[in-house]
């Protein structure tokens, strides 16, 4: 049980095997962003959000929850919001670098799991910046939750550029549809 005042994925969500929302069970939509640390992923979806909200007609479906691992402090509170969320109705941004395969598919085995009770679209976002891009971005980032100077940005960006596994057309890993930015 969440504490009094907690936000509602540093509880226990709801589980899984419990009974869908009564409301009309409309798609949700689960939005997953890839790229390196400094390629604009939570810029771009900031941007789209406010857009959306201020948008006379509704250009997204629904109501949209940003969650990113770096405000909420591990991917398994990412992972019980993005639960918490699509069980409430909403759909989702998962604003995090999912740098690999592996990484990704366990949004796509979570969207499997709840798709036996409602309707889950899914869209991989890949944001394929070039590293030197992200170098520059990440030298003029300032007030960021977890990286607080730039040598740090340097060293992590350095890290997962190694590690970062390009998601391709040819292989779409299970998303429903992917896009490149």
């Amino acid at each position: 049980m969440a504490e009094a005042g907690a936000a509602p994925w540093q509880g226990q969500g709801p589980p899984v095997h419990a009974r869908p929302p009564v409301e009309p069970l409309r798609p949700r939509h689960m939005v997953v962003l890839c790229g390196l640390i400094g390629s604009g992923k939570s810029t771009c979806m900031y941007a789209m959000l406010i857009k959306v909200a201020q948008a006379a007609v509704p250009v997204w479906p629904g109501t949209w929850t940003r969650c990113n691992q770096d405000e909420m402090g591990s991917r398994k509170n990412v992972e019980a919001a993005v639960r918490h969320e699509l069980w409430a109705g909403h759909s989702v941004l998962v604003d995090r670098t999912n740098i690999d395969e592996r990484q990704r598919a366990d949004w796509l085995l979570l969207a499997r799991e709840l798709r036996g009770s409602i309707p889950i679209e899914t869209s991989l976002i890949v944001f394929d910046v070039p590293p030197s891009v992200c170098h520059a971005r990440l030298a003029q980032r300032t007030n960021h939750p977890t990286i607080p100077t730039p040598e740090q940005a340097f060293r992590i960006l350095a890290l997962f550029d190694r590690s970062f596994v390009r998601p391709s057309a040819a292989r779409p890993e299970g998303f429903d549809r992917m896009i490149g930015m």
